[in-house]
């Protein structure tokens, strides 16, 4: 999936979703990702949806973000509360999503100067 270009400067922007992973200014990973406007953590360990464990929600809760967006691969799915626990103990806004809307979703709000961070997850091979 091909994405369009907002004028945000000189944040990071997802621009491809692909399913052996995913484009970043111009940069390819071909593992799952965390993006936010000024870095990029292409070591996030869960590469599949199954593999989420709190310590990677305690992970992205360290950016303090506004919002929190978990592209789930293919479909849609939702964490367990449990796993949810580090975001909501920050305060700040989560929403899960297929990992095509994660991206688009996460590309406008920085577009509009949102502190938002994306992690992404690969879509399942089946």
């Amino acid at each position: 999936m091909k994405l369009h270009q907002l004028d945000s400067g000189r944040a990071n922007l997802v621009q491809s979703n692909k399913s052996g992973g995913f484009i970043v200014n111009e940069q390819h990973y071909k593992r799952s990702i965390v993006v936010s406007a000024d870095k990029i953590i292409d070591d996030w360990s869960p590469q599949y949806f199954d593999d989420l464990k709190i310590s990677d929600f305690q992970r992205l809760a360290e950016f303090d973000a506004e919002i929190v967006i978990l592209g789930t691969g293919r479909t849609l799915r939702m964490p367990s509360p449990e796993l949810l626990q580090p975001i909501r103990q920050q305060k700040c806004g989560f929403e899960a999503m297929d990992s095509d809307a994660a991206c688009r979703t996460y590309n406008v709000l920085v577009g509009d100067g949102r502190n938002t961070v994306v992690a992404l997850l690969l879509k399942s091979e089946a």
